[in-house]
């Protein structure tokens, strides 16, 4: 059985804070704020705003997703 996996990426601190990093569904135009969920049909959870935050102060790690669009 194949099973899809999330891979998380290492973000440095000083990335974090030079770089303008998009990487929460709420940034995403793709997301709808209403019923907070993907207009994709993608999971959010892995990728909404607390739970990034709270996994990169855990493990200096994030989660990005690659179908991530900005407007």
């Amino acid at each position: 059985m194949i099973k899809s996996s999330i891979r998380p990426d290492r973000v440095s601190a000083e990335d974090l804070l030079k770089l303008n990093l998009v990487y929460s569904c709420e940034d995403c135009c793709h997301f709808d704020n209403q019923q907070i969920k993907c207009t994709l049909g993608l999971i959010c959870t892995p990728h909404l705003k607390a739970t990034q935050e709270q996994k990169y102060s855990m493990s200096g790690e994030m989660l990005f997703c690659r179908f991530i669009e900005i407007e």
